[in-house]
């Protein structure tokens, strides 16, 4: 992405005018308390996930994007940059390719995804509000491979486990063609690609090495995109872990080397990355299991700038060649009195440098869980979460260098029921709370992102609370589906300002329905609704949202269709036809009143996908 200054407008043409208990195929650690899990089985059924689990985010309680189907969320009143995202114990630094691709992740490297709700677990760090986590797939015990070829992109996975089943390699990647035919019928580039490399291998029988790399990259040129979005953006990762495994006691050491870029034609931003960490799990007795954990991260972050750069003087504020420092640790405590009660107490503490300043915080959290009968579940989470100040989402190495002001604080408090029903359905209800103090949020407030130096002093509160209510059964039976509905309000406070949020959507509806029809084939329909966030009045004080007036609402409607080969018993084949708002429907992007309204639409943004899926 550009350094230059961006709205979501910029992507698109504009015109004026599951809940638990959910089986989780997850074959690694089992999600916690609070956390709704969306399987990558469950994510192929899901129309406009594209079978990708990370494109499925939006499926799940309390996430709405600022734009559908791109991957900058708010999530339970939590502004993007404040959404933490993991793979396998490492930060993700971009989630998906050119905004409205793919994921940076091949989807057969992932058995589903995790919403590790705010407060998440004491483990994860540096997010005041929600943490997702993408679950890696177990490592395999046999040769196993996948692969499609779609109109936009292609991709393979190859997996072999070697030395007699001690260890396993997987290595995965993916290729956007579509920029070699966009540069071929025009002046605009266009492409992306990404990889994985994963090896495992047993060392003794209670200990094993990892090594884990991936990485990322999106390149836009050409006049009318560089205008855009223009340039590249890319990141890789390189962890190497070791792991010991006794009856009573678990240890993971690691360390993780990175390097993020983004730079265009008159800027380049890059950051060096090392990371060391160390997580200790011991059972103390009966029903009580102690974690402890730390870790120390260094970024040694580059700016380099044109002279004749407008915005100069902003970017060297705001992104300033610097190193900066984090060290970190947590305490928990998993209490479990009886087997149908579960409480996890802890505390995470966290130190900050930056140029010279220096800020921390300790933040105590509790998750309590407990099963009232065989079909009713209810679950309590509480606690603090902070970070540095920040509010550039998904772009690699921009990270604001400023300390000056303090960290963001979150404090958040849910509650939800479970119950199982007959027919292998579940219903969930929850209400939570969530403040946010010390946010530097201009999305959140104007809806448009702008690089202004001056968004470092316009510091605000929020509050959102809300009720989330689900009803569904696994997308992956022969007829499976979903309802849901959150009815939310999202407000900010800063200075005599006391409104409401640019992004608060009072009402969000989806459901989805997956069928096995004739002859194998498989059919699915899903369709959301977004209720419309409040107008910008234009006065003396500049755009504040409107108490009254409103943008249009939103409705979305997907589909997919399936039909698998048994070619042999080990391999199959399938074609896939799927459409992300196959209704082309218009959303709004921005809503100004001021003598007049005037409405910015974004769109038709849709994405159609034809393809060719193997697997074995």
């Amino acid at each position: 992405m550009s350094l230059v200054a961006w709205s979501p407008a910029a992507l698109c043409q504009t015109a004026p005018s599951e809940a638990a208990p959910t089986v989780v195929e997850v074959r690694g650690n089992a999600p916690g308390p609070g956390t709704p899990a969306l399987s990558r089985a469950q994510a192929r059924e899901l129309p406009g996930a594209f079978g990708d689990p990370l494109r499925a985010i939006d499926s799940l309680p309390g996430v709405v994007p600022t734009i559908s189907g791109l991957p900058i969320f708010f999530i339970r009143g939590a502004p993007p940059a404040s959404v933490g995202y993991v793979v396998d114990g490492v930060e993700l630094p971009l989630l998906y390719h050119a905004f409205l691709g793919p994921s940076v992740l091949h989807p057969g490297s992932l058995s589903g995804v995790v919403l590790q709700s705010a407060p998440a677990d004491a483990r994860y760090g540096g997010s005041a509000g929600a943490v997702i986590v993408a679950e890696p797939s177990a490592p395999s015990g046999r040769f196993r491979g996948e692969a499609n070829l779609r109109l936009f992109d292609a991709g393979a996975l190859l997996e072999a486990p070697f030395a007699d089943g001690a260890g396993s390699a997987l290595v995965a990647g993916r290729y956007s063609f579509t920029g070699l035919l966009y540069s071929a019928l025009s002046a605009e580039q266009f492409g992306y690609w990404d990889y994985q490399l994963r090896v495992t291998r047993e060392v003794s029988p209670h200990g094993s090495l990892g090594v884990f790399a991936f990485g990322a990259g999106d390149h836009y040129g050409g006049e009318a995109l560089a205008g855009a979005v223009g340039g590249d953006t890319g990141f890789h990762r390189l962890d190497l872990r070791y792991a010991h495994q006794a009856r009573k006691v678990a240890i993971t050491s690691g360390v993780t080397v990175g390097r993020d870029r983004t730079k265009d034609d008159s800027a380049s931003l890059t950051d060096r990355s090392l990371r060391v960490r160390t997580d200790l799990t011991v059972e103390l007795g009966a029903g009580v299991e102690a974690r402890f954990g730390a870790d120390a991260r260094l970024n040694d972050i580059a700016l380099s700038v044109g002279a004749d750069r407008l915005d100069r003087a902003d970017l060297i504020e705001l992104f300033p060649t610097r190193t900066d420092h984090a060290l970190g640790g947590y305490l928990g405590l998993r209490y479990r009195p009886h087997r149908r009660l579960s409480i996890e107490p802890g505390v995470r503490a966290d130190l900050f440098t930056s140029r010279g300043e220096h800020a921390g915080s300790v933040d105590p959290r509790l998750a309590v869980t407990a099963r009232l009968s065989s079909y009713v579940s209810v679950e309590h989470r509480f606690g603090i979460a902070s970070q540095k100040p920040n509010f550039v989402p998904g772009v690699p190495a921009a990270q604001v260098g400023s300390l000056a002001r303090g960290l963001v604080h979150g404090m958040h408090a849910s509650s939800t029921v479970r119950v199982a029903l007959p027919l292998e359905l579940t219903l969930s209800t929850g209400v939570f709370e969530s403040r946010y103090e010390n946010v530097v949020d201009p999305l959140g407030r104007a809806r448009e992102f702008r690089l202004d130096a001056a968004s470092l002093d316009e510091r605000q509160n929020l509050l959102a609370r809300g009720v989330e209510v689900r009803l569904g059964r696994l997308l992956t039976r022969r007829v499976g589906g979903y309802v849901s509905y959150t009815l939310a309000w999202a407000t900010r406070s800063g200075g005599r300002e006391d409104t409401w949020s640019g992004y608060d959507r009072r009402h969000v509806l989806q459901g989805a329905l997956a069928v096995e029809l004739w002859w194998k084939v498989r059919a699915g329909l899903r369709g959301l609704y977004y209720s419309g966030f409040p107008a910008l009045e234009i006065g003396d004080d500049g755009a504040l949202p409107s108490s009254g007036r409103r943008a249009p609402g939103y409705v979305r409607l997907d589909w997919r269709l399936e039909r698998p080969f048994r070619v042999t018993e080990r391999f199959e084949l399938s074609v896939v036809a799927e459409m992300l708002n196959a209704t082309a429907a218009k959303e709004a992007l921005r809503y100004e009143c001021g003598g007049r309204c005037e409405l910015v639409t974004a769109g038709p943004i849709v994405l159609p996908s034809l393809g060719v899926e193997a697997s074995f």
